[in-house]
Formats: structure tokens, C-alpha cells, sequence
């Protein structure tokens, strides 16, 4: 039988490799799949790779969406328009609601900066294009994603723009040549998938997670299923074994994994292989087997009706809690909102999904519902475009307002390398020849105004060398290649300069666990004997120059963006508690002044920044109504003239 003629009957389809009859197991296998998302973000900690559920559901998509294209074309009845149309139906109304609610409670409590980043979020996910909105906010000055609402909208977009490429690539291919397209989608998985590990593996994480060119493969998975391209399980003991592997390695991946592997790439076969595992064991004709009736018992199946309901508000509804306790919250109110977030969900299948996909077909009736939906759908966009151009800080008071825009300062622009010293971006006064050099990593950029100040002040002028997660370092030992690369060009600039004088700045406390993290675990201290030895050098390297070197200790870490949160109490009406320990959301090991000081010995000075900030061990994030933080441990403008004054006094012209 050709797969393909068009003449096949719909009787002989039903008796086909692939059913296209409803299938229980596939609603309970997307319970599974929401379940394990929902634990894993509301903190269960036997859950940590709850993550991998998205994945599950990547192939459950590809499999449906492929098996109703199949179906309509067999049956000489495929008609993209309406397949678009149904997608509409079924993933917008829910979808838009959830925004529209964010938006309201964004615009209600959010900060400036905040409801900037949401209004981004906001337009690009009515547009079914958040995924690329968040890969491109992804670095190294990214805010937490417990401030963003919508983040998890980017698997929407990914299966958005799925739905909106393949069926156009389908309806070719099977004009052109159907035969070829069991092989066509097998060999795209295949392809898609090296190019997904290529990806993740040696450019970068963060684009293989977010952009559907990395992660298709899992849908066209569940695509290689619908179409056939595998044997039919005949006997329940095979469809059973199947079923229970896949069953197996979903929940051994969501208890094993963490988000410390590197994914999608080869690890994100583990959920894929599973799900397509469990669908292919049902793919046949014969009574549900002993899995798949437990998948399709009527608990599960329920909870997989209301799959994207659950999915589309659960994290909205967490986000919001913890913005407006400003806290981790405690067990209890974790468990309360789940037991609300299940309820919105119910309600948000019952009274939106169900309906709006019941819509009637007649002319007027369409044109109302995506009349309706292309307002809405503009509304929000417009609401996100306002958002993001302005923050509309005109909803806050005064006061919320200043303690906010004291966060912001100049930002002055490090020295380009490639052009020095004709070009390259001085601080002080322009008209001197370059006597010092501001070198670090972003705390260094951070403490630039106050540099510029202090050398405008003396009518001198120097360099800023700045690189966001670069030790300034001499040695090489543990340095990525660019940032091995950077300092090389500045010890080699410093030595063939005029500079008498090098400032070190730099998160030192953060870079032995930072070096642990790369190289995938090792031992904290020996990383920090090593850290301490290439400090060491360094400053042994840049005073056998004759230079003076001066040590800036990183201040201490007020925790989670202390400005923002003191600005949320502000908003919120609550007593304003700005203090902290010292040590309080220190990790591991604290480079202070002493032990600064035990590693440099006589060959630098040590200004001790924590005094800027702290009277014994109590500390403060804030001070005469302006912050000192711009987030967790870099320093404000008025938080680095605080460092500043102390600079002074240890930083003599020579």
C-alpha cells in the first residue's frame, strides 16, 4: 500500500501503522510531563531535573501535529488554513489571558526596571517570539528568573513557530515527493540534533536552549513517530517493555539531572527517547497495554487536559508571590499557592480552553473570535511597547522613585586594546599623559566613577581595562581563553607604558568557585590556594615594574538586588529593613582586607571597601535615602564614591 495515495480510504488509515484515534496514555503522559515542571519550579528538591518535562512535551507536539497532518492529507482533506486556525484556537485564548492578568499585576507591582523587561517579555510572547526575547536578554547582567513572569513562554514560541514551519514544509514535500518524507523527517531529526550538541557544546548555551532550530529535532521526533518510520509493537509484552523504559527514564531524568549539564545536546535524549518510547508503545490497534491504561487512568488524565493551563499560569502565579514577599517563601505558602494554581488552572480549562475551541464554524462567528483575539493580541503588544520604552515610573511615589534612579550613574566605556593609547577611553583629566590603570572585572566598571572623580580631582588621568568575569591576573592559571587573552594585552600594555600606578578590582571571593563551576567540580580550597597564588604574582608581576599597586576588596554581598528590594518595601508600605551581616550571603570563603592583605604581603595596598558600608559586622544596602548597591554586590555611583573616600587614602600620586 502506498503510504501517500491520496485514494487510501479512512477506514484503511484507522488500520494504519499510527492511530489517530484518541489516546488516553498521551494525556496522562502529558500530566507527567506537567507534573515534573511544576516540582521542579516550585523548589521539590527530589525533583531537579523537572526541567526535562518541556521536552516531553516538545514530543508529544511533534507527534500530533504530525499525525493530524498526515491524516488530512491521506484522506485528501489537508487544509493548512485550518490546521493554523485550530492552533490559534487552542493555544492563544488561555495564553492571552495569563499576559493580560501578568500585565495587571507587572504594572501594579513591579518596579521600573522590572516592568521594563516584562513590557519586552509581554510583546514578544503575543507575538509567539519570547523564546528569541530571552535569549537575547541571557548574559552576564541577566536579572533572576524569578522576576520575569513569562519566561516560560519560550517553549510556546519554539512550538508557535513549529506550528507556523513544518506544516508548510509538509504540504511541499507531500505535493513534490511524499514518498520521501518518513526518511526527510528521520534524517532532519538526526541532523538537527548534531547540530543541537554542536551548538550547546562549543557555542553557546543559552541559544541552544532558547532558538527552535536547536531543539526542532525533539518535535520532528515525535514527527518520525506519527509517520510510521517505526515498526508497530505487536505483542503487549513488547508494548509494555517500551512503555516502561520510557516511564523509567522521564522520572530517573527528572530525579538525576540537574540544570548543571549542559542542555538540550545529547542529555536532552533522555526525556525524548522516553516519550517516544511511551507513544510509540501505543501505536497500534489492540487493547491498551498494562502502561498505557495506567497512563490513561482518569486522575492522570484529567490533570493532562489541564496541562496547558497548568503550565501557562503556575509560574506567573509563583513569580508574583515571591516578588510581592520579597523572600524565598516558606512550605506552607508553597503549598497554598499550588492548591490556587491548580484551581486558576481548572477554571482556565473549563471556561476558556473548552470553549473557545467549541467556537462555531459560521463566518460571522470566526470573524468575532479572531477579531477578538487580533485586538487583544494589539493591546497587549502596545501595553508591552509602553512598558519597556519607560518603566512608566509615573505609578511610583517620589520617594521609590529617586531611591530607583540613584542606582543608575555614568557608564563609562573600557579602553579598546586594539587602539591604545591614541584612542582608548581615559579617565580624569584628557590633558595629561596616563599614569594609572583601573583594572577588573565589572566591579571594576562599577567603581570607574568614582576613579574619574578622584583622578579629575588631582589633574591626572588613566585607563579603564574592564571584562565582566575576568580576574585581572598576570598568570594565566584557570583563565578562559578570552580572558587570558585580555590580560595578556594589558600586562603588555602596562609594560611597555608610563603607568605608575595599577588599581585592582574584581569579585576575588567569587572566581575559585567560578573556576570549580567550569571545570565541572574539583576542590573548593585548592582552587583557592591557586586563586591566592595568581594574585600573588600579579602583584609581584606589576611591582617589579615599579609600579604602586592598590587592592580594592569586592564590598560585602547585600543579597537578591538589594535597591530593588528596598524600593518594593517602599512600594508595598512595609517596614524598611536595609541592615545585613557581613557574612550573611557570603558562599564559601570571603577574601576581606585581612586576607587580602596576608596574600599581597608588602608588595600592594589594600583599600578595605567593607568599611564604606559596614560598622563592625552590621552593614547597610542603603544610606540617607540612596542605595549602595545597583544589584547584590556591585556598587551603585553613590555606593562607589563611599569606596572611594577610602581610595583616597591609600592611593598616593606619584
Amino acid at each position: 500500500m502506498n503510504l501517500y495515495d491520496r485514494s487510501v480510504s479512512r477506514e484503511a488509515l484507522a488500520s494504519g501503522v499510527t492511530k489517530h484515534s484518541y489516546r488516553p496514555d498521551i494525556d496522562g503522559l502529558r500530566a507527567i510531563a506537567v507534573g515534573i515542571v511544576i516540582l521542579y519550579h516550585f523548589g521539590f528538591g527530589a525533583t531537579p531535573g523537572g526541567f526535562i518535562g518541556v521536552d516531553v512535551f516538545f514530543v508529544i507536539s511533534g507527534f500530533l501535529i504530525t499525525t493530524i497532518l498526515r491524516t488530512e492529507y491521506l484522506s485528501g482533506k489537508l487544509n493548512l488554513t485550518g490546521f493554523i486556525e485550530r492552533r490559534i484556537r487552542r493555544i492563544y485564548p488561555a495564553l492571552l489571558v495569563v499576559v493580560a492578568v501578568s500585565s495587571v499585576l507587572a504594572f501594579t507591582l513591579f518596579m521600573t526596571d522590572d516592568l521594563k523587561l516584562f513590557g519586552k517579555s509581554a510583546t514578544s510572547t503575543a507575538i509567539l517570539r519570547s523564546n528569541i526575547n530571552f535569549w537575547r536578554e541571557a548574559g552576564y547582567f541577566d536579572v533572576s528568573a524569578s522576576t520575569k513572569p513569562l519566561l516560560h513562554t519560550w517553549s510556546l514560541s519554539i512550538e508557535g513557530q513549529f506550528y507556523l514551519i513544518f506544516p508548510l514544509c509538509f504540504a511541499l514535500a507531500a505535493r513534490l515527493f511524499p514518498r520521501f518524507i518518513p526518511a526527510g523527517v528521520a534524517a532532519g531529526a538526526v541532523l538537527l540534533f548534531l547540530y543541537s550538541t554542536e551548538i550547546v557544546t562549543y557555542v553557546s548555551e543559552d541559544a541552544a536552549f532558547y532558538l527552535l532550530r536547536s531543539r526542532a529535532w525533539e518535535l520532528l521526533m515525535g514527527a518520525v513517530l506519527a509517520l510510521g518510520v517505526l515498526p508497530t509493537l505487536r505483542t503487549a509484552a513488547l508494548q509494555n517493555l517500551a512503555g516502561s523504559i520510557g516511564i523509567v527514564m522521564i522520572v530517573a531524568g527528572s530525579v538525576l539531572m540537574t540544570n548543571a549539564l549542559l542542555f538540550p545536546g545529547p542529555w536532552a535524549l533522555v526525556p525524548t527517547i522516553g516519550a517516544a518510547l511511551i507513544i510509540w508503545s501505543g501505536t497500534h490497534d489492540a487493547a491498551p497495554h498494562g502502561v498505557a491504561r495506567a497512563l490513561g487512568c482518569k486522575p492522570l488524565v484529567l490533570v493532562g487536559l489541564m496541562s496547558y493551563s497548568l503550565y501557562l499560569w503556575h509560574w506567573p502565579v509563583l513569580v508574583f508571590a515571591k516578588y510581592f514577599a520579597i523572600r524565598e517563601l516558606r512550605g506552607y505558602e508553597t503549598a497554598a499557592l499550588a492548591v490556587i494554581v491548580v484551581s486558576i488552572s481548572y477554571l482556565s480549562w473549563r471556561y476558556i480552553e473548552m470553549p473557545f475551541r467549541r467556537t462555531g464554524r459560521s463566518m460571522t462567528s470566526r470573524g468575532v473570535y479572531f477579531g477578538s483575539i487580533a485586538v487583544c493580541t494589539a493591546a497587549i503588544a502596545l501595553f508591552g511597547l509602553a512598558a519597556s520604552s519607560s518603566g512608566m515610573a509615573w505609578r511610583l511615589t517620589p520617594e521609590v522613585r529617586n531611591l530607583l534612579a540613584a542606582t543608575k550613574g555614568r557608564e563609562l566605556p573600557p579602553a579598546n586594546l586594539h587602539e591604545l593609547p591614541v584612542d582608548g577611553f581615559k579617565l580624569g583629566a584628557g590633558t595629561s599623559g596616563a599614569s594609572f590603570v583601573l583594572w577588573g572585572d565589572s566591579h571594576a566598571r562599577a567603581l570607574s566613577p568614582a576613579v574619574d572623580d578622584i583622578a579629575k580631582s588631582r589633574g591626572i588621568s588613566g585607563y579603564l581595562f574592564t571584562k565582566p568575569g575576568c580576574m585581572p591576573a598576570a598568570v594565566a592559571n584557570h583563565l578562559s581563553d578570552q580572558c587570558a587573552a585580555y590580560a595578556s594585552a594589558v600586562t603588555d600594555f602596562i609594560s611597555r607604558s608610563d603607568i605608575k600606578t595599577a588599581l585592582l578590582v574584581a569579585r576575588w571571593s567569587a572566581y575559585p568557585r567560578w573556576w570549580q563551576d567550569a571545570a565541572g567540580g574539583g576542590d573548593l580550597s585548592s582552587l583557592e590556594t591557586d586563586f591566592a597564588s595568581s594574585l600573588r604574582q600579579t602583584v609581584e608581576t606589576l611591582a617589579n615594574h615599579g609600579l604602586n599597586v592598590v587592592v580594592v576588596e569586592e564590598p560585602p554581598n547585600a543579597g537578591s538586588n538589594a535597591p530593588n528590594q528596598t524600593a518594593r518595601r517602599l512600594h508595598f508600605g512595609r517596614d524598611n529593613s536595609n541592615g545585613f551581616r557581613i557574612d550573611s550571603h557570603a558562599k564559601g570563603i570571603v577574601f576581606t582586607d585581612e586576607k587580602l592583605r596576608s596574600i599581597v604581603g608588602d608588595s600592594a595596598q589594600v583599600v578595605p571597601s567593607h568599611r564604606a558600608f559596614c560598622e563592625n559586622d552590621l552593614c547597610s544596602s542603603v544610606g540617607e535615602g540612596l542605595p549602595y548597591y545597583f544589584d547584590d554586590d556591585h556598587v551603585s555611583p553613590y555606593g562607589a564614591a563611599k569606596i572611594g573616600n577610602l581610595l583616597t587614602q591609600v592611593w598616593k600620586v606619584q
